[in-house]
């Protein structure tokens, strides 16, 4: 797509009065039949220009809350294709340079937006999900650090001497976003054993700790050095950390406790049967989260097939 095509879609994304939606996501990665006509049939560096500006709108416009039921909404809907989107990435325009090519297998709209959903209780149950639609799941970690492991060297020296078309920090950004979502994936699946087929091979993890120990020490107290350090620790198993990742992996799971703001029982919790992702003391707690004023579990709600 060209250049003035592309600045016409950004511009259509903040013109618009509407606030950023499920819908817009999907349209933009090809999920559905384009509901925005600027949204339809875009390539795949559109997607990705299209898609962080409609994050950034949302970021912006909308409350934590708000964000969170397009985020939740989204995840329920479109994980099993989103990770599927970053396995097989689609190709790029015919003529992109290889560099590229290689950049867009990492620096994708799709970890994009797996970063910005990581956080919902629907992201861990589709990696613990044992259906066949969420088997990406089980390989994404893996596919993650060695897509990694490739670029590095291409990313460190343009850190160190960026580009003339690239604004300043992107290429930190990039490899911060991909390093703290492996982060999100090592706290997840901590509790495998070390044999796991899931977790990253001993000669994987050798390659990527020297790139991770580099930018923790270059980009100390920015965002990319603070991802690598504790990305770094975890491969490393650092006892702190790994106490740490165990707590992140409840939180995440949101399953260990009733899940009524307030309440704090673990016992006798029975899972909402719709969408499976939190858990309850009783009926009358369930019922009383679904109609909260500040924190209803009816926005959160959907039925996920994972």
């Amino acid at each position: 797509m060209d250049q003035l095509s592309v600045q016409r879609i950004v511009s259509s994304i903040y013109s618009s009065p509407q606030n950023p939606t499920c819908d817009d996501f999907a349209d933009i990665m090809g999920f559905q039949e384009a509901r925005t006509a600027n949204f339809a049939n875009l390539d795949e560096i559109s997607k990705l220009i299209a898609s962080c500006h409609v994050l950034r709108k949302l970021r912006t416009r909308l409350t934590e809350l708000q964000q969170d039921i397009v985020y939740n909404k989204f995840s329920a809907l479109y994980l099993p294709a989103l990770v599927n989107g970053f396995l097989e990435p689609p190709p790029l325009p015919l003529g992109a340079p290889q560099e590229l090519v290689e950049e867009f297998n990492i620096n994708n709209t799709y970890v994009e937006m797996m970063g910005a959903i990581s956080h919902t209780p629907y992201f861990t149950k589709f990696l613990r999900s044992r259906l066949p639609v969420a088997d990406g799941g089980k390989v994404l970690m893996r596919v993650l650090a060695q897509r990694l492991v490739d670029i590095a060297p291409t990313w460190d020296r343009k850190m160190l001497n960026p580009p003339l078309d690239r604004e300043p920090g992107y290429y930190e950004s990039a490899a911060g976003t991909s390093i703290q979502l492996l982060s999100t994936l090592l706290a997840a699946f901590v509790k495998e054993g070390k044999d796991s087929p899931i977790l990253l091979t001993p000669e994987l993890k050798a390659k990527l700790l020297p790139w991770l120990k580099k930018w923790d020490q270059r980009h100390r107290r920015e965002f990319l050095g603070v991802v690598c350090n504790r990305t770094r620790n975890l491969l490393e198993g650092q006892a702190n950390l790994m106490r740490d990742a165990h707590q992140i992996r409840r939180m995440l799971k949101n399953w260990n406790s009733c899940g009524k703001p307030g309440c704090e029982s673990t016992s006798n919790l029975k899972a909402c049967g719709r969408c499976q992702t939190v858990r309850y003391c009783c009926p009358e707690h369930q019922k009383a989260h679904w109609v909260d004023t500040k924190d209803p579990h009816k926005s959160l709600c959907f039925k996920a097939d994972y």
